[in-house]
């Protein structure tokens, strides 16, 4: 009796905990069409700054106005994959934002901003676990055999940034001229950041082996919001870059 009852006062304050990393108040809204969750997160206001501004790593740390506090915070707005956000609101100075210190939640005493953690329409301050898709590949380009003469390609578009949308996907199965050229929109089913494209392993065009090539030239990326092209941050830290360095050459399952 008496375990069975530790073990409930155990439950209960590891329950506590858990919930304890969670930020209260988010509200939030997945837009599959862009494979993403809309944020919108309160912050304490600070009466002694009049000009109240956020400033974070997705936004290149530019600053930004925020609006105007309601009952004692402000709001501000963030769509994006899962994964963490480092900003700061109003001053990054401590010694003008009484909130940006030790004791606030998510403090990060290495940047001395606030770091926190998206996932899934909740923000948390202490990192969650993500579990990666697919059979094989590394945390940019990973696929699984479907046993059916397809293979699915996943990519990591977290990696490329925040501020992207329209994911899209460049591969040598894809037309048998000029492929590098096709880009080809990826499938979105959440905002883990990976995007997914099928393809017929028959239709390969890479030299390499022929129309039995054991590898398939495949490269993605996305568009930020002025437009430009943008593409995987860490791409040279994969286990499957191509020869020129312009793109991947995972295995194709035969």
């Amino acid at each position: 009796m008496k375990t069975a009852i530790l073990a409930i006062i155990l439950a209960l304050v590891y329950c506590g905990q858990i919930k304890a990393q969670e930020v209260e108040d988010v509200e939030s809204q997945y837009l599959p069409s862009e494979g993403k969750n809309k944020y919108k997160i309160p912050l304490p206001e600070v009466p002694e700054w009049r000009d109240p501004i956020i400033s974070g790593d997705w936004m290149c740390w530019t600053m930004e106005s925020i609006d105007n506090a309601q009952n004692g915070f402000y709001h501000f707005e963030i769509t994006a994959y899962n994964g963490p956000i480092l900003f700061y609101w109003n001053n990054k100075e401590p010694t003008a934002n009484k909130y940006l210190n030790p004791n606030f939640p998510g403090y990060d005493p290495t940047t001395q901003c606030i770091l926190y953690y998206l996932k899934d329409g909740k923000v948390y301050t202490e990192k969650q676990e993500s579990i990666s898709p697919g059979e094989n590949g590394d945390h940019l380009i990973r696929w699984t055999d479907n046993h059916n003469g397809t293979v699915t390609y996943f990519c990591n578009n977290a990696d490329i940034g925040a501020d992207v949308s329209n994911p899209f996907v460049i591969h040598s199965a894809s037309s048998p001229n000029e492929w590098w050229k096709n880009k080809i929109s990826q499938t979105l089913t959440d905002a883990s950041g990976w995007g997914s494209v099928i393809i017929d392993k028959k239709n390969n065009t890479y030299y390499e082996g022929g129309s039995n090539s054991k590898f398939i030239e495949i490269a993605y990326g996305a568009y930020k919001s002025d437009g430009t092209e943008a593409y995987p941050i860490h791409f040279y830290d994969s286990h499957y870059l191509n020869e020129k360095r312009t793109g991947f050459k995972p295995p194709l399952p035969w």
